[in-house]
């Protein structure tokens, strides 16, 4: 990915690594959110948005839409967009 470009489906399953991770890593302690988050450059085809745009994480039993944004972004600012 540091090329710029996003292999949409191997992100997403990278994700879905990592919620699983954060799962065991948090126990049984209580997270009200999750944020899947892909920070690339420039997404070049279109059906790679289209992808990216429907793709949803499972965490602790419910459904998050991965977050896209391009690198550079600050995370408080992403953090303050999503935050509940």
């Amino acid at each position: 990915m540091k090329s710029g470009s996003v292999d949409v489906s191997r992100a997403v399953e990278q994700l879905k690594g990592a919620a699983l991770h954060v799962d065991i890593l948090a126990g049984k302690r209580n997270v009200k959110e999750f944020f899947p988050l892909i920070v690339s450059g420039n997404i070049r085809h279109a059906s790679e948005v289209k992808a990216l745009r429907g793709s949803r994480v499972q965490f602790r039993g419910k459904s998050w839409d991965v977050i896209r944004e391009r690198c550079g972004a600050r995370l408080d600012t992403i953090l303050t967009r999503f935050t509940i």
